[in-house]
């Protein structure tokens, strides 16, 4: 569910969700807590968007291992967020400011977001915010003339030429 105007490439947003993917896997209350704080730090129709989302991904995730306890808790979480949704502008978003974050969480997201749009590409599906998202991210972290970023652009030729296999669970 993405509305018009609602970006999930928020640099905040992202730097939060790559950092939930690691170290935190097991504290499903640990990560709800960031994800709320990050939601009532400035509640906005975008942030929301953002968090719903994740949510739903989540408990998709959680609803595959069976783990009915767990479930429960993103099943309240998430009828919280429809209790609480804002009718706030869609243009409220954070300014993209880099020099906010260490080295080491940028280019943790640049790898959760380089893996995660490789496999995109590889199936022939370009998702084009994501890709201009990984340019802006590169282009910060000096990575333009790096193997890496080379890949990226042979991938992206490539998948022109690839039929879309690529579906999305919601």
């Amino acid at each position: 569910m993405k509305s018009f105007g609602v970006t999930k490439y928020d640099l905040k947003w992202q730097v939060l969700r790559a950092s939930l993917k690691g170290q935190l896997n097991d504290n499903l209350e640990e990560k709800l807590s960031f994800v709320d704080s990050y939601f009532i730090e400035t509640p906005s129709y975008n942030r929301w968007e953002r968090v719903y989302n994740w949510l739903l991904g989540l408990e998709r995730g959680f609803k595959a291992s069976r783990n009915e306890e767990k479930i429960k808790i993103i099943q309240e979480t998430l009828k919280y967020y429809l209790s609480v949704k804002p009718n706030q502008s869609f243009k409220e978003d954070t300014y993209d400011d880099f020099s906010s974050y260490s080295q080491d969480q940028l280019m943790t997201l640049w790898k959760d977001l380089y893996k995660t749009n490789r496999q995109w590409l590889i199936k022939g599906y370009l998702h084009k915010e994501c890709n201009q998202f990984l340019d802006t991210l590169a282009a910060h972290l000096r990575l333009l003339n790096s193997v890496r970023f080379a890949e990226l652009l042979l991938l992206r030729e490539n998948s022109k030429h690839i039929k879309n296999t690529h579906k999305f669970l919601f």
